[in-house]
């Protein structure tokens, strides 16, 4: 189970440097945010404006998307940031 589960995280993070070219400099905090979503929804899944806002650095307007409506507050970075849960990833959520 924990080599599947590191096989998993592995290929994320593979993703997830091929979508977000300056991963390395994006800090622990943010990483871990991005990972979170990919573990839960996958590296591909369809974010487009948290993507846009993650590339631009632009971390008081980052929003992550997810399925069930309820607003919640995340810390990344330092900064709160809102959930918005108004996109669905291509996986069907």
């Amino acid at each position: 189970m924990h080599r599947l589960a590191m096989e998993k995280l592995s290929s994320n993070e593979r993703t997830l440097r091929a979508r977000l070219p300056d991963w390395d400099d994006l800090g622990a905090c943010v990483q871990m945010a991005v990972l979170s979503l990919a573990w839960a929804c996958g590296a591909n899944a369809h974010f487009p404006r948290m993507f846009e806002a993650v590339k631009a650095g632009d971390f008081a307007r980052v929003a992550i998307q997810v399925r069930n409506g309820i607003p919640v507050e995340v810390i990344v970075g330092g900064a709160a940031l809102e959930i918005h849960m108004n996109e669905r990833t291509p996986e069907g959520l």
